[in-house]
């Protein structure tokens, strides 16, 4: 969905200074803190579900229900699209709050909520513009008409100017995403370096920031896409390319949007996990404190954004979100998906981890999650400790895990490799034939690369239509002449893409005294290079 902008984000964070920065507390939270983002409840980017007062008001009885019920919430985010495309971040979309935010933000206040609002950075949009530029932002403009210099013309000043508006209405919180730290207007274009233009534009940024937290002080802001980090690959080395001093006017920064992770895994969600677990790492290795990142991990709903998920799965993203250590323990999505016996489940998970939290009592331990080695979190005072543990292996480790209730995440008590050779079957096709273990099921796993060696994602679109990557990466298997049913849980629209396949086999539809034979096959249209492996499995 918005791979382009990524690679882009990537490459300026390169340009950053990277700076020791030995006091990183001039910003940031005083306390573990709980925000709701309403996106994923509705999405105008990978789904056609458009924001409008009713979703809002809706998921807003649905926070007070959360609330009551001992779900710790300070916040309500409004997230993408709710301003009017015309209106300088000064009006609402018209269309979709005929009667403007007034009962939205008077019901957030009379019950004790933080209102927040979404706004992007510097960018009015990729294809179609979400936003067109008023008079006074016309001096900002690029040479696209669709990016704002942030250090030359009208843009940033009456930015902040409607933003004080809305403070002096009571919002509490906001959120800066896109940022495009390039952006110049066309005679500055000409006449400055990229990296001068990217510098001015991050210093006066930084300096507006800055100058509001200093006349706002209890105003709390976030930063997302645009301001650091990589967020693509999970297979690449880190790197020091986040400037530690955007730690000094931001409460907190994300390390990146929920998606799936260059690990494959049989349990699609796990992979997506383990992504967020990988983020939080790379932006502890380039000197963040766990307590100021945002892992945005939590994502619950019906919408594209968080692949249809509803809530499966959900505890255990509940309590590796909380795990990480970060104080701004943001929560998207349904809420109203969440039952009685579920938000109250959901309380006392946050009363574990929380005073954790507090003491800044969390660390992080094993190997680097995009290694696919196990890893985990420690969480530990003078009361005790709570020890949450990951092992994306394709072997068995002998750790004791706790039983923790969930039921649609299953882990298998045995797994060996079976030796077997893949053959190339026509273009981006490998075939195998072996011969299966009696009374164990069968787990395939297989992974695309470019011709770089890093691992390639291929697209829903691939063929100009919204498929499921099941329809893309591509495992079948047969005996005996006739096919045997080969489990995927990938089989979704997945807008961040997908770069490898996992699909398991039951022993009750395998003959143990029959070769196998399994196909595996990519549509990804340019040459890939593939790397299959198969396991035996037993999960009791």
């Amino acid at each position: 969905m918005l791979k382009n902008f990524y690679l882009m984000c990537a490459a300026a964070s390169l340009l950053f200074i990277h700076s020791t920065c030995e006091n990183v507390d001039t910003a940031g939270f005083d306390k573990p803190t709980g925000i709701y983002i309403n996106w994923a409840a509705y999405d105008e980017l990978s789904d056609t579900a458009k924001l409008d007062e009713s979703i809002a008001m809706r998921q807003l009885s649905e926070l007070i229900r959360l609330r009551k019920l001992g779900v710790s919430i300070d916040y309500y985010i409004m997230d993408a699209f709710w301003f009017d495309k015309d209106g300088g971040y000064r009006e609402w979309r018209r269309e979709s709050w005929p009667n403007g935010p007034d009962a939205w933000l008077n019901s957030c206040l009379k019950n004790g909520i933080k209102p927040g609002v979404w706004i992007s950075t510097n960018v009015l949009g990729w294809g179609e513009k979400w936003m067109n530029p008023i008079p006074s932002w016309q001096t900002s403009l690029n040479s696209t008409g669709k990016r704002l210099c942030l250090f030359e013309g009208g843009y940033l000043s009456d930015l902040f100017d409607a933003m004080q508006m809305w403070v002096d209405r009571g919002i509490a919180i906001f959120k800066f995403d896109f940022a495009d730290f390039y952006a110049a207007t066309p005679a500055l274009e000409d006449s400055l370096a990229p990296e001068e233009i990217f510098r001015k534009n991050v210093d006066a940024f930084r300096n507006a920031l800055a100058i509001f937290r200093q006349k706002n002080p209890d105003v709390r802001i976030l930063a997302y896409n645009g301001f650091g980090g990589q967020y693509e690959h999970t297979s690449l080395p880190f790197e020091k390319n986040i400037d530690l001093r955007w730690l000094d006017v931001f409460d907190a920064m994300y390390c990146g949007d929920p998606r799936l992770a260059d690990v494959p895994v049989y349990n699609f969600w796990r992979s997506k996990d383990i992504y967020s677990d990988h983020q939080v790492r790379q932006y502890e290795f380039n000197g963040f404190p766990l307590r100021r990142i945002d892992n945005s991990a939590f994502m619950i709903g019906t919408t594209g954004t968080c692949y249809g998920r509803r809530t499966t799965a959900w505890k255990g993203m509940l309590l590796l979100s909380l795990a990480r250590g970060g104080w701004a323990n943001t929560y998207y999505g349904n809420l109203d998906l969440l039952t009685e016996n579920e938000t109250r489940w959901f309380a006392r998970a946050q009363q574990l981890f929380l005073p954790f939290q507090a003491q800044q009592a969390i660390t992080t331990f094993g190997a680097v999650p995009g290694t696919a080695e196990p890893y985990g979190y420690l969480a530990q005072n003078k009361n005790g400790a709570v020890i949450t543990l990951m092992n994306p292996k394709q072997a068995f480790e002998h750790i004791q895990l706790p039983v923790t209730g969930q039921t649609d995440v299953v882990i298998p008590l045995t797994i060996e490799p079976i030796q077997t050779e893949f053959v190339p079957d026509g273009k981006n096709q490998r075939t195998a034939t072996f011969e299966p273990v009696a009374d164990k099921d069968i787990r395939i796993i297989w992974q695309q690369f470019d011709t770089a060696g890093l691992p390639k994602r291929a697209a829903a679109n691939i063929d100009g239509q919204g498929n499921s990557l099941g329809d893309v990466l591509i495992i079948r298997a047969e005996q005996n002449g006739a096919g045997v049913p080969v489990q995927i849980n990938y089989d979704k629209t997945i807008w961040s893409g997908l770069s490898w396949a996992v699909g398991e086999m039951h022993a009750e539809n395998i003959d143990p005294h029959a070769k196998l034979r399994v196909h595996c096959y990519s549509k990804e249209p340019t040459d890939i290079t593939m790397e299959c492996r198969i396991y035996s499995i037993q999960y009791e």
